[in-house]
């Protein structure tokens, strides 16, 4: 990956030193929290058109079916699922649709000014914004297939093999929809370095799912009723984003040649290159 050259000590010193500067520069936490927050506002909607999609109305969806069994949800916690992801019986409220589909839109080039600030590179011109709808859509379609890939390793006995291919898709996504996003003005080298990292993370991110996740939304079900899903949906989703920008500064602080070399940019340059976040 990354050779350490002689006096690595304070090869991995310098680069602590800038993680942390960049962390503060780039306000991190307060851009994952931007974006969990849009995510949620945005991806439900979308849940929920998708559920329209595949169940039949009056019936629980077979969205709700899959976070449930996904959680291992019982109780308060699967009746909160059910009532938060509801099969509309009264057909598509259009504007709420076009509302979704623009929320959808900003969320996507939110994300790309956050990987741009990130790498230092420019951010889309308007000429390549078809790119921010393309990660819409391969977000959406990547929540589909992982769903199927873990219905296809419950019920079959080589859990190991379709865990693998579910990792597998989570790193080809990354790649493809980081590069597409920074208009492949990263080098592939350090892109493959920032992927490898990001699918780390989410696999850790789906054991901490699995481990405490689905204790405090059971928890919080059953103190607030549905509400208390959002929270938790909240929370995870807000951890994902840490996880994976965080993931992804990492490895551009570890693969950045000059890094030592030159100063950071400052929040303004950072503004005036990127753009308002």
């Amino acid at each position: 990956m990354v050779a350490l050259p002689e006096g690595w000590t304070g090869w991995v010193l310098v680069r602590a030193r800038v993680l942390v500067l960049r962390v503060r520069q780039l306000e991190l936490l307060d851009r994952a929290y931007t974006l969990a927050a849009q995510s949620f506002v945005t991806m439900l909607p979308i849940i929920i058109i998708i559920a329209a999609a595949l169940s039949a109305p009056g019936r629980t969806s077979v969205v709700a079916e899959e976070f449930i069994a996904r959680f291992g949800l019982v109780g308060a916690a699967a009746r909160a699922i059910e009532d938060l992801i509801i099969v509309p019986d009264a057909g598509v409220y259009w504007l709420g649709l076009i509302l979704t589909c623009y929320a959808a839109f900003t969320l996507s080039k939110r994300a790309s000014r956050a990987y741009n600030a990130i790498w230092g590179t420019e951010q889309l011109p308007i000429r390549a914004q078809w790119r921010s709808l393309v990660w819409v859509a391969v977000q959406v379609g990547l929540i589909m297939v992982v769903t199927q890939l873990r219905d296809l390793a419950r019920s079959s006995d080589s859990l190991v093999l379709w865990s693998l291919a579910v990792v597998a898709v989570w790193g080809a996504a990354e790649l493809f929809t980081q590069t597409l996003l920074t208009n492949g003005q990263v080098p592939r080298r350090r892109m493959i370095v920032a992927v490898v990292f990001a699918t780390i993370g989410r696999v850790g991110i789906s054991l901490w799912t699995v481990f405490y996740l689905s204790e405090s939304m059971v928890r919080q079900a059953e103190s607030y009723g549905p509400i208390g899903v959002v929270f938790a949906l909240f929370t995870g989703l807000l951890v994902y984003w840490v996880v994976v920008m965080g993931a992804t500064l990492l490895a551009a602080v570890l693969t950045d040649p000059d890094v030592g070399t030159r100063p950071s940019p400052t929040p303004s340059e950072l503004d005036a290159a990127q753009g308002d976040f």
